[in-house]
């Protein structure tokens, strides 16, 4: 009973054993800012949320605005208790494959960019998904970036259907209209890639004030999944020599590595001991022996009501990677090949 739990913060998180310091100085000089889209699964969050915290890091977090008013207070009564959690103060209503998606994470930069933590690098996170690394480790390996961006860019998985025609939003589902969609400004060219991406604080300020990407969010609106091809365009800087985008990568978008995120498709190599949800491999506990052996930074996805064993080992794992980091391999986080 998170209501009950967060009536004295302080004992609630000394009971939860939230950290109330930097593990380091090292990470106490470079904060990090997250975002966190929920919309259910309150323990799950809560836990989430503990296994990310740092007092030297910054969170927002996005409840759908379709979430039950108990979970919306409990998640408030939470973050409350925290000078570096809030919620985003604009919440949406998130439909799948809508722009609402790319709308949530924009509204938490948004609010970001105006915190007074002087964070270097901004993660974002949908309320599923745990981290393979430790911040100890997250920070070296967001030093050895050194500015860049990783995005995922594929421009041969690009699928045109999707900015064809304009797509509208009707009873909670998103709909491919007959009305054709102007080609993208500044004749731009689209580029596939995922919703989830480890940004530097520099490019948050870029897509904030630049014209021609902002005229690029809003053609957006009228396509399916932006959130998949809106950040890989902006940091295309191989196609999109108009952009100035700071940190893009300016190789090919098919020889760009992508370590952000471990996502076991169904059409992966490695097998998935739990089921598919939207193709994506729902983590048990007989995944877990090589999802220790991942490098990316979080694996996408879980769900303690499917498997709550899986998530304690993760949980484990990680508080064993806060208080003895590995050494990491830089090739590992190479943006180029």
């Amino acid at each position: 009973n998170f209501l009950a739990m967060t009536q004295k913060c302080s004992l609630y998180k000394s009971v939860r054993r939230f950290r109330n310091k930097p593990v380091s100085t090292e990470e106490e000089n470079f904060p990090i800012a997250m975002s966190i889209l929920i919309h259910n699964n309150l323990e799950q969050f809560e836990r989430l949320l503990k296994s990310l915290y740092h007092p030297q890091n910054v969170y927002c977090v996005h409840i759908d605005e379709k979430a039950s008013p108990l979970f919306k207070a409990a998640t408030k009564a939470i973050v409350n208790c925290f000078n570096n959690v809030f919620l985003v103060s604009k919440a949406i209503n998130v439909v799948y494959a809508s722009f609402s998606r790319l709308q949530a994470d924009w509204n938490c930069l948004s609010d970001l960019r105006k915190h007074f933590v002087k964070w270097r690098y901004h993660i974002n996170l949908a309320g599923s998904e745990f981290p393979l690394v430790s911040n100890p480790e997250l920070v070296k390996i967001l030093k050895l970036m050194n500015g860049s961006n990783d995005i995922r860019e594929r421009y041969s998985q690009r699928i045109t259907s999707r900015f064809s025609h304009k797509y509208v939003v009707t009873n909670g589902t998103i709909h491919k209209s007959k009305e054709k969609l102007l080609p993208p400004p500044y004749n731009l060219t689209i580029i596939k890639g995922l919703a989830y991406n480890t940004i530097s604080r520099e490019f948050v300020e870029y897509i904030f004030t630049n014209k021609a990407v902002q005229k690029l969010f809003n053609w957006s609106k009228d396509t399916y999944s932006p959130d998949e091809h809106f950040w890989s365009t902006v940091n295309d800087l191989y196609h999109n020599i108009l952009l100035k985008s700071p940190g893009g990568f300016k190789g090919h978008p098919d020889d760009k590595n992508y370590f952000s995120r471990y996502i076991n498709w169904i059409t992966s190599l490695d097998r998935c001991h739990g089921n598919y949800t939207h193709n994506i491999c729902v983590f048990t506990y007989g995944d877990l022996w090589y999802l220790q052996l991942k490098h990316q930074l979080i694996a996408n996805k879980f769900d303690i009501r499917i498997d709550s064993l899986v998530f304690s080992c993760m949980e484990e794992l990680v508080q064993n990677r806060t208080e003895h980091p590995r050494k990491l391999n830089p090739k590992h986080y190479r943006l180029g090949k």
